[in-house]
């Protein structure tokens, strides 16, 4: 028989051994001795295994369990104090709460009062100070006949368990804590959500537990995934979900699916009296300094997946060291986490959520960082943009010295300023989309995603024509243009035709002609490439007309390039080389090599009045 310390929260505590039960009179401030393993526990076969090889090889005999609120620390670290029992790694466990969240923690003093007592120490002989007990703490685990797993549960600070550490002879100390508590120097464990699987087991085995035969969760899979990714696979989430499913027995999973995808009565749902996700998180938010608060509430505007640390500083208007420092204590606090690559940053959606509501009592200062992120997105894009597009005679680097550091940016960014261009589209932040359309499109014309361009140039559009907006003929000719491109990307032919038409009778009645000059340029190309050269040729005759006045000879040497490819498909065939050869004769003038000069491949698109420029 393996021996373990079970106890009750306000019982006296019993220590069993294979002789005896030393029962203890005073009754402790927290449990002492190893809880139940509940049949909820499910997916954690991988976490279990490393806590237990952690927890029996050579080391620092303390390890620390750290990971979101309501992520199951505790049920792991039950879960392996059993596990070890079994294996008769240890002889016995102690458990105790530390509290570490709620109004009064317990402290180290109290929790090492609760552990003498649960290892036999009468009440009488244990010393009033915290570290005299310390010292004969340390000092019945050495006199004990076997190792002792102690497992310090909901720790909120180093202080709470550092006089728990026990000698490194066969003992040890498990730690679960919301802070990584690095000042321990014990081994880190950080736990993740479950997988999509485990987490609608979990479900279905909360259900079934107030009721064997309930087949809900199974019955409706397609139902109860849907939970189970609206609760962002987080255990806690999952057992609430699956209470609302208890109380009404005929709920389907599908029905609460719907009530769940609406974030702003997520937080509300996911209650079950005193518990509930938007009270765990509040424990950890309310102990957050004013600085590390302030950008935890503005991190949300953001979003995308994740952020970088250059775009958290713009948020909060801090400098980015300072920044860093704050983001790492943010995942210290397990508030939010630090992606594997380093330098971004993101947050469990529900932990958004709540972000978003504290956010929300302060609409003035949320608009104020939306306004400097929007703007830090502009501004080093299209640096970024030129950079990629710039041309042999105009080397100018900007603020990238390397263009494929401007690619690099552009593609780890691309994601979030798309997120960024719908997400202010979808409330009507019109200027915000019109600024930031033109900056994204050309990465994603690059990149070939159709889709997502045709949907932020669809976005541009309507931001265009919206009263209020304070848009002008080139935003709006700027719009149709990248639909047009973007519809020629998706193999829609006819429609890309007819959005660069209409690019140019819009940009014809200004009085600039940069925007004629794109609007032409694209129109003879998609009239080129779909099959009708012939009516390409006058609007590249006219875009040469208008590089020459602009004295602009890029542009004019991919106008006859353009032009080259054209008549080479109608048969033109000694046109097309004079074609070609004077675009190779001016590539080679601005600088460029004579494989890139007589390179035969396609002109790229271009995608607004001013890119020319910018080449």
């Amino acid at each position: 028989m393996h021996n373990s310390i079970r106890g009750g929260a306000f019982h006296a505590p019993v220590v069993q051994t294979d002789t005896a039960h030393v029962s203890v009179s005073a009754r402790p401030p927290t449990i002492a001795g190893l809880p139940p393993l509940t049949s909820a526990f499910t997916g954690r076969d991988q976490d279990l295994a490393e806590l237990r090889a952690l927890l029996t090889a050579d080391g620092p005999p303390t390890v620390t369990v750290s990971g979101l609120g309501g992520i199951g620390k505790t049920t792991l670290a039950i879960a392996v104090g059993h596990a070890l029992l079994n294996s008769a790694h240890f002889s016995a466990a102690l458990f105790v709460d530390l509290r570490g969240y709620d109004d009064a923690p317990v402290e180290a003093g109290q929790a090492l009062d609760t552990l003498l007592r649960a290892l036999g120490v009468p009440a009488e002989h244990i010393p009033p100070d915290p570290e005299t007990r310390a010292t004969l703490y340390r000092d019945r685990l050495e006199r004990h006949g076997g190792g002792v797993l102690v497992i310090a549960d909901n720790a909120c600070a180093a202080d709470q368990v550092r006089l728990l550490q026990p000698p490194s002879t066969g003992h040890r100390l498990l730690v679960t804590s919301r802070e990584t508590l690095p000042s321990l120097g014990a081994r880190l464990h950080r736990l993740g959500v479950l997988d999509a699987e485990a987490a609608v087991v979990l479900l279905d085995t909360a259900v079934r537990t107030a009721r064997a035969d309930d087949d809900r969760v199974t019955a409706g899979a397609e139902g109860s995934h849907r939970i189970a990714k609206s609760c962002g696979y987080l255990p806690l989430a999952l057992k609430l979900a699956a209470a609302q499913l208890v109380l009404d027995q005929h709920l389907r999973p599908v029905e609460l699916a719907d009530d769940l995808v609406h974030g702003t009565s997520r937080l509300d749902l996911l209650r079950d009296g005193d518990t509930g996700i938007r009270r765990t998180i509040d424990r950890s938010y309310r102990r957050l300094t004013p600085e590390q608060a302030e950008l935890f509430r503005f991190l949300p505007i953001c979003v995308g997946h994740d952020v970088s640390t250059e775009a958290g500083a713009v948020l909060v208007d801090r400098g980015v060291r300072e920044t860093r420092a704050l983001l790492a204590q943010l995942a210290g606090a397990a508030l939010i986490e630090q992606s594997p690559s380093g330098g971004r940053w993101y947050m469990h959606d529900l932990v958004r959520l709540y972000a978003l509501e504290q956010l929300g009592e302060d609409l003035e200062l949320g608009a104020r960082g939306l306004s400097r992120l929007t703007e830090y997105y502009v501004m080093t894009a299209h640096a970024a943009n030129r950079r990629v597009t710039s041309r042999p005679d105009r080397p100018d680097a900007g603020v990238f010295a390397e263009r494929t550091a401007a690619l690099a940016w552009l593609d780890r960014e691309r994601a979030n300023m798309v997120a960024m261009t719908l997400g202010m589209a979808l409330v009507g932040i019109h200027r915000g989309v019109l600024r930031l359309s033109p900056v994204v499109m050309p990465g994603l014309i690059r990149s070939g995603s159709a889709e997502m361009a045709i949907a932020v140039s669809e976005a541009a559009l309507r931001a265009a024509g919206s009263p209020g907006s304070g848009a002008d003929e080139s935003d709006e000719a700027s719009a149709w243009n990248d639909y047009g491109i973007s519809l020629r990307l998706a193999g829609r032919a006819e429609e890309s035709v007819e959005a660069h038409r209409r690019a140019l009778a819009v940009a014809v009645g200004r009085s600039r002609s940069s925007g004629r000059l794109v609007a032409l340029f694209n129109l003879g190309e998609v009239l080129r490439t779909v099959g009708r050269p012939e009516e390409a040729l006058e609007p590249l005759e006219r875009v040469r007309a208008l590089c020459q006045d602009h004295e602009d000879r890029y542009c004019e040497a991919e106008a006859w390039k353009s032009t080259g490819a054209a008549l080479r498909a109608l048969g033109r065939n000694d046109e097309a080389a004079r074609a070609l050869d004077r675009a190779t004769r001016i590539h080679l003038a601005l600088g460029a090599t004579r494989a890139h000069a007589q390179s035969q491949e396609d002109p790229e698109p271009t995608h607004g009045a001013g890119e020319w420029a910018g080449r």
